[in-house]
């Protein structure tokens, strides 16, 4: 009886076996981590507030896990991860995604799977907020967040000098995030399933005077002639990755 009980629990795949065959060899890998309210303060950025939940430390860098609380009129540029993946759970509210297939708005219940480098961009276009949990996979990207709310601290979303500040600290993240031009017309208007065409104006479309894309991080520069992004023209030429050592250089007679 003890043999053919087994050899039903192994034809169901319940057998005890086939489970430790799946444990990692740490097990310290395999500890039970749990989040409670209070054990992950509500942190305040540009966008609204943030939550880590699960730092990338406490699974060795396999996955993290922030809870997003985003305000109304919040939108992403068009972007793109390389080196990563995310995974929206939407809570409360609805959740806007623009994709090279249109724009799908996600009501809560809803799960959004971004594969690497899928071009996107993302928001809130309601009248309330929109609650998510992301999941990053692996973890690293959560530092953006955490530096987000630093820059929150000294200057806000609309002040005059957000933006070039934002820009330098995408670049500062440039491993996991990677700006993009919005995707073509076609591409997006074949799409279907309940899409409708991107949003393209509003998310990625705007050039200052010079013509430079300013959502993915270009600015003008006089010595060059041409758009630059800063911290890249910052680590060819040598200067400060920052706004002003960016304004000096580039304000500087060519030969200087």
């Amino acid at each position: 009886m003890r043999r053919i009980g087994l050899a039903m629990l192994l034809a169901t795949g319940f057998a005890g076996g086939a489970i430790a065959a799946q444990a990692p060899d740490d097990p310290a890998r395999a500890a039970v981590h749990g989040v409670a309210p209070a054990d992950a303060a509500a942190v305040a950025y540009d966008a609204g507030t943030y939550r880590l939940l699960v730092p990338g430390e406490a699974t060795g860098g396999r996955y993290a896990v922030i809870e997003l609380d985003e305000g109304p009129g919040y939108r992403t540029p068009w972007h793109r991860h390389d080196t990563m993946e995310e995974r929206y759970y939407v809570v409360e509210g609805t959740l806007t995604v623009d994709t090279a297939e249109g724009t799908r708005e996600y009501p809560a219940g809803s799960h959004v799977v971004i594969p690497p480098g899928a071009v996107h961009a993302q928001g809130n276009t309601g009248t309330t907020p929109v609650k998510t949990v992301l999941t990053i996979t692996p973890a690293g990207f959560e530092q953006f967040f955490i530096d987000r709310a630093a820059l929150n601290r000294t200057v806000k979303r609309g002040d005059p000098e957000f933006l070039p500040r934002m820009i330098e600290l995408a670049g500062r993240h440039e491993r996991w995030l990677q700006q993009a031009e919005a995707p073509r017309v076609e591409a997006a208007q074949a799409g279907g399933g309940g899409a409708k065409p991107a949003n393209r104006e509003a998310i990625g479309g705007q050039r200052d005077a010079h013509g430079c894309l300013a959502p993915a991080g270009f600015r003008w520069c006089a010595r060059t002639g041409r758009c630059e992004r800063p911290w890249e023209l910052a680590r060819v030429r040598g200067f400060a990755s920052s706004s002003e050592a960016f304004i000096a250089w580039c304000e500087a007679p060519a030969g200087n």
